[in-house]
This record gives structure tokens, C-alpha cells and sequence, in this order.
């Protein structure tokens, strides 16, 4: 190993240390984004204990670091809990989850086998996380008229990433007997930079969102609409249960369309629900069962139908298509262009052109 190349590295991990401080100023009034913080304090202080362990400090005393892969998995678990807003572990139990980790403290001479089990436990918490997300993307289209806004897909792109950087240092841990010095130390640098970059990533997208959704408790609660559905399914016959939701549906859709509530930018379900007098989970339900599309799919296909109605009418003399889309009940012209292209195949810009 050069000394030019682990004086990269030291460089790498302290600058490591200092985002994981500056994560946790900037984040740590945000109660939503606790998880977040505790996953920059844990790599803060992984790259710590790096840090000593390279330069011979602390590692002739206690050799930690293989442990922390049993940390991983359950602090990026609890970060996405914490972000969705979901019901589950409390502190304590938490804090169980994080028992192998300690008890593999004394057996890190072992390095692969604690590092393997390690990759194991990452694994299977990113699976129990992305199931979570998939949860938390559903109720968000399923109750906000602005569920883009409220997505959590770049959790789940710098959780994968992370996963699969750990993964792939398993594989180098592993393999370091057949490596070179310079090449097992030149790749521990690339995989330092990668891992900082991601933590840059999700550090700026957590001051950057603007809102989170706080509804997955209700909408997954014991009286939610799948609940609903399952005991119509059970009182009614297959044309009745259909004959029930066009019936629901027609009251709804006729208060949203004529008090033109989808021109409420954060229009919700439970808006809808009390306008139109329909319980939650009915109102839900109709729209699913009717239109064949989510709450979020729905309000965006009225609003589109609305900016295509007044282009006709303007005829290219009137306001832009974006102040007309905005007129609409749209709230940005990404979620605009991105709902119109799913629903018209085109562009608006494409339409306009041709005249639709």
C-alpha cells in the first residue's frame, strides 16, 4: 500500500466525519428525519473507528468495525420507519435488533464470517425497507392529490446503492489473501468516494423535501379500504358490489367535477370524503373500483382534461400551458409534465403543437 493512497483514504473519512456532524446540525430538529441522522452518526462513527484502526491506534485494543455491518441493516430499517411515518418498532425494541451487533464484538478476529453475516442481516432489512416504501407509495397515490411530491424514491435508490456498495466491500474483505496491497487499498478508496457521495445524496434530498406523508397509519388502519372491500365482497354479489361503487362514484365524482375541487393543489382524499359525505374508506374504494385508477391518477386525469378543454377554448391566444396547468390545480410543471405524458402518451408541448 502507497503511503499516498491511505493518506487519500484518511482524507476520505474525515471528511466523512465532518458531513455526519454537519448532517446531524442541519436535520436534527427535523423529527421525521431521525433515521436519517442516526445513518450519517453511524457511518461518522465507523469512519472514526476506521480512521483509528488504520493508523494502529485503537485496533491493538479493540477491533470493531466488522461489527458494524450487524448495525446496517437496522438503522437503515428504522430510517425509512421514520421517514414513512410508520407504526412499528420503539425505541427499545430497536435497540434489540442492534444485540448481534454487540455480541459479535468479541469474534471480529473472524473477520469474514462476522462480515457475511453481516451482508445477510443488510439484506434481509432491505427487503423488510423496500416493502415498507412500496407501502408508504401506495396510501400517498391512494390519499394526496400530490403523491410525487411526497415520494421517497431516492430512499430507496441510496438504500440499494448502499447495500450493494457493502456487498461488494464483503467481496473485496474477502478476496483481500489474492489482492495486491495497492490494488485492495486503491479499491477501499473508490468504494470511500462512492459511500460519500451517496451520504452527500441523501443528506441534500433530506433538506430538500418539502413534505412527508403523515397518513400510512390510517390508511393501513383496521377500517381502511381494503378492509372495506373485503366486507362488501362478503354482503353483496359480484353485479351489486359494481352497481355500489358506481353509485358512490357518481355522487363523488359529481361533487369534485361541479365544486371543481380538483383544482385544489393538495387536494386529499379526506377533502373529497367530507365534501362529497362519504366515508374515507367508500370514497377510496369508488374511485379505485369505477375509474380503475388510484386517488393521485384520478384528480390528475380531471385536471388535464380541464387544461385540454380550456387550450381548446384559448386556441393558443390565452396564458401558457403551464399557467393554465397551474389554473388546474397542478403544483409544479415537473408533476404537470410527468402526468401528462402518462396519461396522454405526449407531451404538453407535443399537444398543443398538433393542435389537439
Amino acid at each position: 500500500m502507497s503511503e499516498f493512497s491511505f493518506t487519500l483514504a484518511n482524507i476520505v473519512q474525515t471528511l466523512f466525519i465532518f458531513l455526519g456532524i454537519l448532517g446531524g446540525a442541519l436535520l436534527f430538529e427535523k423529527q421525521r428525519f431521525k433515521g436519517v441522522v442516526l445513518l450519517l452518526a453511524y457511518f461518522t462513527l465507523l469512519m472514526t473507528f476506521n480512521l483509528l484502526e488504520e493508523r494502529d491506534i485503537s485496533k491493538q485494543f479493540l477491533f470493531i468495525t466488522p461489527s458494524f455491518t450487524l448495525l446496517m441493516g437496522p438503522i437503515l430499517y428504522f430510517m425509512v420507519m421514520s421517514l414513512a411515518s410508520a407504526p412499528g418498532l420503539s425505541h427499545w425494541n430497536w435497540l434489540k435488533h442492534c444485540i448481534p451487533a454487540l455480541l459479535s464484538i468479541p469474534f471480529t478476529s473472524h473477520l469474514q464470517w462476522v462480515v457475511a453475516l453481516g451482508s445477510i442481516s443488510q439484506l434481509m432489512y432491505l427487503v423488510a425497507s423496500y416493502r415498507l416504501l412500496q407501502r408508504y407509495d401506495l396510501a400517498v397515490f391512494n390519499s394526496r392529490s400530490d403523491a410525487e411530491a411526497l415520494q421517497l424514491g431516492w430512499v430507496t435508490s441510496a438504500s440499494i446503492v448502499i447495500i450493494g456498495f457493502l456487498v461488494v466491500d464483503m467481496v473485496r474483505l474477502n478476496i483481500r489473501p489474492l489482492l495486491d496491497n495497492d490494488v485492495y487499498y486503491s479499491w477501499y478508496l473508490v468504494d470511500l468516494n462512492i459511500l460519500f457521495l451517496i451520504c452527500c445524496y441523501l443528506l441534500v434530498k433530506s433538506v430538500k423535501q418539502p413534505e412527508l406523508f403523515d397518513g400510512l397509519t390510517d390508511y393501513e388502519s383496521s377500517e381502511g379500504e381494503k378492509d372495506f372491500a373485503k366486507k362488501v365482497a362478503k354482503k353483496a354479489a359480484e353485479g351489486e358490489q359494481k352497481l355500489l361503487a358506481m353509485q358512490l362514484f357518481e355522487v363523488i365524482d359529481k361533487k369534485i367535477t361541479s365544486n371543481q375541487l380538483y383544482k385544489t393543489p393538495k387536494l386529499t382524499v379526506q377533502q373529497v370524503a367530507e365534501e362529497a359525505c362519504v366515508a374515507v374508506k367508500e370514497t377510496s374504494w369508488a374511485i379505485n373500483q369505477v375509474s380503475g385508477r388510484n386517488f393521485n391518477d384520478y384528480i390528475n386525469g380531471l385536471r388535464i382534461e380541464a387544461v385540454k378543454q380550456q387550450l381548446k377554448a384559448e386556441a393558443g391566444t390565452g396564458p401558457s400551458i403551464l399557467d393554465i396547468a397551474m389554473e388546474c390545480g397542478f403544483n409544479s410543471k415537473s408533476t404537470f409534465n410527468l402526468a401528462f405524458k402518462k396519461l396522454e402518451n405526449m407531451t404538453p408541448t407535443q399537444y398543443a403543437k398538433n393542435g389537439n
